[in-house]
C-alpha cells in the first residue's frame, strides 16, 4: 500500500531483501543513507538509482563495489584512484583491475590482490609489473579461475624464460597451451605439464604426444589426455590404459578389443564412472558381477541401463541398486513390470522418493 511504502522502516527492511527496492520507492529514501547503504551491501546497482550526493559517498561507493565490482565502471576519476575502493573490487573480482587509475594499477599490493582472484588480472597491470617476476609467478599460480591465461600477459622476456615457464605449466598444465612451439617441444616442459594435467598432452609437439614415458604421466593424472587419433599406438598397452581409465574411466574406448575384455581394466574404469561400461566387451556387460559394480558406480550408476541386456531390467538386486543413483539424479529407473509390481520393490521405490 502507499502507507506502507511510506514507512521508512519497511523501506529499510526491504532494502536489505530486495535489490530493487531503491527504483520503487521516493527520492526521499534514494537519498536516506542508511537504507541506500543496506541496499548496497546486497546490490551494488544501487549506485545508479540512489542520489547524486549518494552516489559520492564513499561508504556507499565502498559497499557497491564489493558486491558488484563491475560499478567501478561508472566511478569518477577520484573513486578509481582510491586504493581502498579500488583493492575491494579487485578482491571480488580481479578484472575490476582495469577500472583504476593507471597509479592502482601499478601498485603491488592491488595488482596481487587482483590477480589472487583472477590470474588474467595481469593484462591491466602496467607494462613494469608484467615484467616483475613475481607479479608474474603470482598471475600463473593464481588460486582463481583463468590462471593459465595469466601467461599470455607475462612480458615477452618472462614468456621466453625457460624457468618461469617451468613453473607456470608446473602449477597449471593448460598453460602449455600458450607458451608456444619452442616450449611445446621442449621434453621437461611437457612432462612437467602433463604431470599436472594430463589433458595438457593435446598441446605437445607431436613427436612428444607419442613418448610413452610422457603418455604414461598423462595418463596418471588425467586419462582425458590421450586421444584415439593419437594414440593408437598405446590401445593394446595394458600399463598405459589401466592408469587412464582409473582417472578417466571413459579412457576404455582407447582400449583394443583384448583389453576391452581384461576383467581388471573393465572394473578400473567402472570404479571411476559407470558410462565405461559402454565400452566393455559383449561378454562383460553381460556379467552381473559386472553390472552390479557399475549399478553402484560413484558416477551415474543408473546411465549404465542404457547399455545391458534386458534380463538385468528382471534382476531385483540391480533394480534396487540402479534406483538409488536413478532417483538421485531423477531419472528413468530400468525395471520390468514384474519387478515394479513387488511389495517390497514398491516400498524401496516410495523411501527414495520420500
Amino acid at each position: 500500500s502507499e502507507e506502507l511504502r511510506a514507512d521508512r522502516e519497511v523501506v529499510l527492511v526491504a532494502a536489505k531483501c530486495n535489490p530493487y527496492t531503491l527504483q520503487q520507492t521516493t527520492d526521499e529514501f534514494r537519498a536516506d543513507k542508511e537504507i541506500v547503504l543496506e541496499a548496497a551491501k546486497h546490490f551494488g546497482g544501487v549506485l545508479g538509482t540512489c542520489s547524486e550526493d549518494l552516489r559520492k559517498d564513499k561508504d556507499v561507493v565502498l559497499a557497491a563495489v564489493t558486491t558488484d565490482p563491475s560499478v567501478c565502471e561508472d566511478l569518477c576519476e577520484a573513486f578509481r584512484d582510491d586504493k581502498g575502493i579500488i583493492l575491494a573490487a579487485v578482491k571480488s573480482y580481479g578484472g575490476a583491475l582495469k577500472y583504476g587509475s593507471a597509479r592502482l594499477r601499478g601498485d603491488r599490493e592491488v595488482v596481487l590482490a587482483a590477480l589472487h582472484a583472477l590470474g588474467s588480472a595481469l593484462e591491466f597491470a602496467t607494462p613494469a609489473l608484467q615484467a616483475d617476476r613475481e607479479i608474474a609467478i603470482a598471475a600463473v599460480t593464481s588460486p582463481g579461475v583463468l590462471t593459465c591465461d595469466g601467461f599470455n600477459y607475462a612480458s615477452p622476456a618472462l614468456r621466453a624464460d625457460r624457468d618461469f615457464v617451468l613453473e607456470a605449466v608446473t602449477f597449471d598444465g593448460h598453460t602449455l597451451r600458450h607458451v608456444g612451439a619452442k616450449f611445446q617441444a621442449d621434453r621437461g616442459v611437457v612432462l612437467a605439464a602433463v604431470t599436472s594435467d594430463g589433458r595438457a598432452l593435446h598441446w605437445a609437439h607431436p613427436d612428444l604426444q607419442v613418448d610413452r614415458e610422457i603418455v604414461l604421466a598423462a595418463a596418471r593424472s588425467h586419462g582425458g589426455g590421450l586421444s584415439k587419433d593419437i594414440h593408437q599406438a598405446f590401445s593394446s598397452d595394458r600399463e598405459v590404459l589401466l592408469e587412464a581409465v582409473r582417472t578417466y574411466g571413459c579412457s576404455l574406448h582407447l582400449a583394443s578389443e583384448e583389453l576391452r575384455a581384461d576383467r581388471e581394466l573393465v572394473m578400473e574404469a567402472i570404479k571411476e564412472t559407470s558410462f565405461a561400461i559402454e565400452y566393455a566387451s559383449d561378454d562383460l556387460r553381460d556379467d552381473r558381477d559386472m553390472v552390479l559394480l557399475a549399478a553402484k558406480s560413484r558416477r551415474a550408476g543408473c546411465y549404465a541401463s542404457e547399455h545391458l541386456s534386458y534380463k538385468f531390467q528382471t534382476d531385483e538386486e540391480y533394480v534396487l541398486t540402479a534406483a538409488r543413483c536413478c532417483f538421485q539424479h531423477n531419472t528413468f529407473v530400468p525395471a520390468s513390470k514384474e519387478v515394479l509390481e513387488r511389495e517390497h520393490v514398491k516400498a524401496a521405490f516410495a523411501s527414495h522418493i520420500a
